[in-house]
């Protein structure tokens, strides 16, 4: 069945449920058209750019310098990054293979930035984890997220994992869930258990530094490395740019000659043809 089938359809069965009052039918069909038409977009730019599953779409993202540490790695693939909202989320990868798509953007965005990891391991792991993996999606996520899409989210946005949490799971149950270390955590200090008075870490049977542990990064010194990184790579960026300018000062040429030409239409005489 084709797209365009598909798509009538939906938006048919939408008018329907608009005419019968049923605004729930009517905002899922909203949402399933937009995943719709985000699986497009992202089949469009991978058949037009065919490397951007190891190539940044904006050039100037070559000269980031990713922190390239397996250890870190490690530590975010098996949830123990001690931000529970994180950890959840990535030991329900581990034992089911799927996660929410929300939150697919959290733990990515904690990975990147947070912890500066290259954003092309991202795509590997969650190609080798998810049950609905599907490649130009996974390419299309990860490089929203490292700022490497025109229309992407901006490098500079760091999203903390205690806002989302809260966003997101309000009541901590599904960190409860996920965490059993901090299933009797009150909702207050569900989040950020490491900041919870001693009296209460007592009740909820956590002994920070041996069942749960502080985060391995707090959120400014994050903030602070990802600055860093940004100002590396425009300094590495300004400085190709002059050497390259200097360059073709240098040597001018004409190089017509190296023009490819197999690919100028040529027109060819009627009686010839």
């Amino acid at each position: 069945m084709s797209l365009r089938k598909v798509f009538w359809c939906v938006r048919m069965k939408k008018i329907l449920w608009r005419r019968e009052w049923k605004s729930q039918g009517e905002e899922s069909v909203t949402l399933f058209l937009k995943a719709t038409g985000l699986r497009e977009y992202s089949r469009y730019l991978c058949f037009n750019n065919p490397f951007t599953h190891e190539r940044s779409l904006l050039s100037n993202m070559k000269y980031f310098p990713w922190n390239a540490d397996a250890n870190r790695f490690k530590v975010w693939r098996q949830g123990q990054t001690e931000y529970p909202l994180v950890d959840a989320v990535m030991r329900e990868l581990w034992a089911t293979g799927w996660i929410h798509n929300r939150i697919r953007v959290t733990v990515s965005s904690f990975a990147v930035k947070f912890l500066l990891l290259p954003w092309k391991w991202g795509i590997k792991y969650f190609w080798d984890m998810l049950l609905d993996a599907d490649l130009e999606c996974d390419i299309l996520g990860w490089q929203y997220i490292s700022g490497s899409l025109p229309d992407g989210q901006e490098l500079e946005q760091l999203d903390c994992p205690q806002i989302q949490g809260s966003k997101f799971d309000p009541e901590g149950e599904y960190v409860r869930q996920w965490l059993p270390e901090l299933a009797r955590m009150p909702i207050e200090w569900i989040r950020h258990p490491w900041d919870a008075p001693l009296t209460v870490l007592k009740a909820a049977g956590v002994e920070l530094g041996l069942n749960y542990l502080k985060p391995m990064i707090d959120k400014d010194t994050a903030r602070e490395h990802l600055r860093e990184a940004i100002f590396k790579m425009w300094e590495m960026e300004a400085a190709a740019k002059s050497a390259t300018s200097d360059q073709m000062n240098e040597d001018i040429f004409d190089n017509s000659d190296s023009i490819e030409t197999s690919v100028i239409l040529k027109v060819i005489p009627k009686e010839k043809s």
